[in-house]
């Protein structure tokens, strides 16, 4: 086929943050292809999209994901068919609703046929406390919102929090964070 043909390049454009073999890079990177040209999509997406998306976006898959539906409002859809360009998909419906409308989580969490969120209104919440490093200070966050990456970093109180994960400046921390 055509593609094989052409060596693969960071398409921050068409692609939306995925690599190309289809010949049509800009002509920058023709001129400098040993900082742009791979001979393999891994090599590419290893070099300009680390975190995992550009592997993601390519992948042919019949699993049913959550992904921001923009098209319906500040909510989240469910699909199994995405375009390579559509490379935010999510395991669960809160995932996805916390992690790009944490301000209409009730509206997305609620929409018919998805089966909602897990966090419950009539049950108490647990929390646990989390760093931010911006602030130098450890915050509370619903048990049930934490996502993936917070979840390893969660502790029981502010101060543990402080005392392990902001240890540079503990005071500082447990003066600032809620408790």
């Amino acid at each position: 086929t055509i593609s094989n043909i052409y060596k693969w390049y960071p398409d921050w454009v068409d692609a939306r943050g995925a690599c190309q073999n289809d010949g049509k890079q800009p002509s920058y990177m023709n001129d400098n292809p040993s900082d742009y040209m791979y001979n393999t999509r891994e090599e590419c997406c290893n070099m300009w999209f680390s975190w995992g998306a550009c592997q993601d976006s390519t992948s042919e898959s019949s699993e049913l994901k959550f992904y921001p539906d923009w098209k319906n409002g500040d909510v989240c859809g469910r699909k199994s068919d995405f375009e390579p360009w559509e490379i935010e998909t999510y395991d669960t419906l809160e995932e996805c609703c916390t992690t790009k409308f944490d301000y209409n989580l009730d509206g997305c969490c609620s929409v018919e046929g998805l089966g909602g969120c897990m966090n419950n209104t009539d049950t108490a919440e647990v929390m646990k406390y989390i760093p931010d490093w911006s602030t130098g200070k450890c915050e509370p966050k619903a048990v049930e919102l934490l996502l993936s990456h917070e979840v390893a970093f969660a502790q029981e109180t502010a101060q543990s929090c402080c005392k392990t994960h902001i240890h540079w400046d503990e005071d500082g921390c447990c003066d600032q964070s809620s408790r």
